[in-house]
C-alpha cells in the first residue's frame, strides 16, 4: 500500500583465506562481493511479520511471533531459549524453511531487548545472489532484516553485537555458523581485503584490519551450480569438524602442559590465532608444534577422549552442535587431529596472506590459496579420492625438516569433486590459485589471477563450466549454458546499510 517504507542493502561476501576458522577465533581474509540482499520496510503491528520474496521459489511468509505469550529464558540463555519445545517443533515440522530465518533474526534482537520488543514489519525481499553458491545468502538476509527491524525499532547496535545477533539468528534455524560472514558485511570496505581474527567473546576489541586490494589481481568467483544447505541436509558434515575444534585446542593445550610449556604461555593458547609459528620461537621452534600436534590422537572414541583429557564442557558442547539430530546420527568418534592441523595451518595461511598480497608476492599468495584448498580435497586432478595424510610418520617428517605449519594442508575435506575439478581447471588455465570459499560441500570456487588475463579466464571458466565433462563430474540435472554467468570477477563493494535517498550512498 502506501506504508512509509525504508530501503536496506547487505552484500554477498568471499573469503580468501581463513576456510572453516571463524568460531574457534583464526585469522581470516574477507571481502564483500557486489550481489546482494535488498529490503524494502515499513513498521506493522508488534510481533507480526510479513515477508514477500521476489523469488517465486520462497512463499510468502506471515508470523505472528509474539502474539501475547511470554518466553521463559529471554534475555537469558540463548541455546535454551531456542532449544524450547516449542521451537523445536517449529523447525522439526518445517526443516530448512526461509521462514525460520525471519523468526531468528526478530527472537535475536528479542532477546537482546526483552522489556523493549521490535516492532513488526511489512517486508519485500528481492537478492540476486545465487543460492546455496557458498557466497551467503542466508547471512545476507539475517544482515538485511536485523538492519531493518532494528533500524525501525530504534535500537543502535554496535557492529559487533550486530554480527553476534545475525549468529543467533543462524543458530536458530540450526546452522552452527560462525562470525564471518556477516562481518565480511558488516564491516568490509569497498576495494579493500578484511583482515581479522575473530575471536569469541571479544568481538568488540579483535584486530580488523581493512587491505587494499591491489589493481594488479582479480579475484574471480565461479559457480559449481551444486547446492548444499548449513539448516538442511548438509548439516551434519558440516558441524562434524567444527565440534573437532573445540575439543581439539582444549586436548593441544593439555599436551602443551605435559610437554612442560610454561603455564602462561599455555593459557594465552586460547584460539587458533595465538597458535602461530612466531609465538613458538622461544620455545622450540616448528618442531616443537609439530612434536604437539603430534601428541593429539588422529582419531578417537569419545569416551575414550574425555577418560584421556580433562574436558568439562564436552557434553555441553556436543549438545550445542548436535542437538536436532536423531541419537543414531550423532557421532561417537571424532577425527581430531586433521582438523585441528587444518585449523591452525589455514589460520597461519590468512595471517600472513596479506603480507604476500601487500608485498606483490602474488605467486606465493596463489600457492597459499591453493595449498588450503589441498587441505579441503576429497578427490584428486584424476577424480581419485585422496586425504592428506596426518599421520605419525608424516608430522614426524615435517618436525625433522623443520616444515613451516602453513605449508602442510591439514585434512579437514570439506570439498566435493564437483569443486575440485573446478580448482583443478582454473590452475590448468593460469589461475595463480584458487580454493572453495564458505563452508564447502557444494557452492563456488574462487580463482586469483592477474587482471591483464581476468577477462580471458572468465571465458575459459564458463566454458568449462558448462561443458559435459563438468556436468558429469558435479552430476548437475541441467547444464549451465556457455553465456550463463558461472564465473564473474568481484568487486568488493561498500558494507551493508540503509538506503537514503536524501544523503547520497556509497
Amino acid at each position: 500500500g502506501d506504508l512509509p517504507i525504508r530501503v536496506f542493502r547487505a552484500p554477498a561476501r568471499i573469503n580468501l583465506r581463513g576456510m572453516h576458522v571463524d568460531t574457534h577465533g583464526g585469522y581470516l581474509n574477507l571481502m564483500t562481493h557486489q550481489r546482494e540482499t535488498v529490503i524494502a520496510a515499513a513498521e506493522a503491528e508488534p510481533g507480526h511479520i510479513s515477508v514477500y520474496n521476489t523469488d517465486s521459489s520462497f512463499e510468502p511468509v506471515e508470523l505472528d511471533l509474539d502474539g501475547g505469550r511470554s518466553f521463559p529464558g529471554l534475555g537469558e540463555s540463548w541455546m535454551e531459549f531456542i532449544n524450547s519445545p516449542e521451537f523445536e517443533r517449529d523447525r522439526t515440522c518445517r526443516p530448512g524453511h526461509w521462514a525460520h530465518y525471519i523468526s531468528g533474526c526478530y527472537f535475536s534482537l528479542r532477546h537482546r531487548f526483552p522489556h523493549d520488543p521490535p516492532p513488526g514489519v511489512r517486508a519485500a525481499i528481492a537478492a540476486d545472489i545465487p543460492h546455496g553458491a557458498a557466497l551467503s545468502s542466508s547471512a545476507s538476509l539475517c544482515t538485511v532484516l536485523l538492519l531493518a527491524l532494528q533500524r525501525i525499532a530504534g535500537y543502535s547496535l554496535p557492529a559487533h553485537e550486530l554480527i553476534l545477533a545475525e549468529q543467533d539468528a543462524e543458530w536458530y534455524t540450526g546452522a552452527r555458523t560462525g562470525t564471518s560472514d556477516q562481518a565480511a558485511m558488516i564491516l568490509g570496505e569497498r576495494d579493500a581485503m578484511l583482515n581479522a581474527a575473530l575471536r569469541p567473546g571479544e568481538l568488540s576489541d579483535c584486530p580488523v584490519s581493512p587491505v587494499p586490494f591491489p589493481p594488479a589481481l582479480r579475484v574471480v568467483v565461479i559457480n559449481s551450480y551444486t547446492r548444499r544447505s548449513l539448516s538442511g541436509s548438509h548439516r551434519m558434515a558440516y558441524i562434524r569438524n567444527r565440534f573437532a575444534y573445540s575439543l581439539a585446542l582444549d586436548v593441544l593445550r593439555q599436551e602443551m602442559s605435559r610437554a612442560g610449556l610454561p603455564r602462561d604461555f599455555v593459557n594465552g593458547m586460547r584460539y587458533l590465532s595465538d597458535i602461530t609459528g612466531p609465538a613458538f620461537g622461544p620455545h622450540g621452534g616448528q618442531a616443537a608444534l609439530w612434536r604437539l600436534l603430534r601428541t593429539v590422537p588422529e582419531r578417537i572414541e569419545l569416551d575414550e577422549l574425555k577418560r584421556r583429557y580433562t574436558l568439562p564442557h564436552a557434553d555441553e558442547q556436543y549438545a550445542a552442535y548436535f542437538d536436532g539430530f536423531p541419537d543414531e546420527q550423532r557421532p561417537t568418534t571424532i577425527n581430531l587431529r586433521g582438523p585441528l592441523i587444518f585449523g591452525v595451518a589455514e589460520s597461519e595461511r590468512a595471517r600472513l596472506f596479506p603480507h604476500l598480497i601487500a608485498g606483490e608476492h602474488y605467486e606465493e599468495a596463489g600457492r597459499m590459496m591453493s595449498r588450503g584448498h589441498d587441505g579441503d580435497r576429497v578427490v584428486d586432478s584424476k577424480g581419485e579420492p585422496c586425504a592428506f595424510p596426518v599421520d605419525d610418520a608424516t608430522l614426524g617428517r615435517y618436525m625433522d625438516e623443520d616444515v613451516p605449519i602453513e605449508q602442510c594442508p591439514g585434512s579437514y575435506g570439506a570439498s566435493s569433486p564437483a569443486l575440485d575439478a573446478l580448482v583443478d581447471h582454473a590452475l590448468a588455465s593460469g589461475a595463480l590459485g584458487a580454493c572453495l570459499t564458505g563452508a564447502g560441500i557444494a557452492g563456488s570456487v574462487l580463482a586469483l589471477c592477474r587482471t591483464e588475463r581476468a577477462d580471458d579466464f572468465v571465458q575459459q571458466m564458463r566454458t568449462f563450466v558448462a561443458s559435459p565433462a563438468f556436468a558429469e563430474r558435479a552430476h548437475l540435472a541441467t547444464q549451465p549454458r556457455p553465456e550463463d554467468k558461472s564465473a564473474v570477477t568481484n568487486q568488493a563493494v561498500a558494507s551493508a546499510c540503509e538506503i537514503r535517498p536524501d544523503q547520497g550512498n556509497n
